[in-house]
């Protein structure tokens, strides 16, 4: 990729599972433990909820579009504490 184009995904409907409650942790499909939701921000520096992920060693993973769970992400059992 050159730096003159702009890196994109696309995430049909068909691709979103549940409604992720606030307080959601993701089991995560690198490491088998659960790391904590955070979301980006918009222009004006708040979060959003627009696009959620949760960090796994050094990268980054999409988890959540809008509030609503990317398929092939799992919601994180509550008893277990997050990282």
């Amino acid at each position: 990729m050159n730096n003159d184009s702009t890196p994109y995904i696309a995430i049909g409907n068909d691709e979103l599972g549940d409604a992720v409650p606030d307080d959601a942790g993701i089991l995560c499909m690198r490491c088998g433990g659960a790391h904590k939701i955070e979301y980006g921000k918009n222009e004006a520096g708040e979060e959003t909820r627009i696009l959620g992920f949760v960090r796994c060693g050094e990268k980054a993973y999409v988890v959540t579009v809008d509030g609503w769970l990317v398929f092939g992400s799992a919601i994180e059992d509550t008893e277990r504490e997050t990282s």
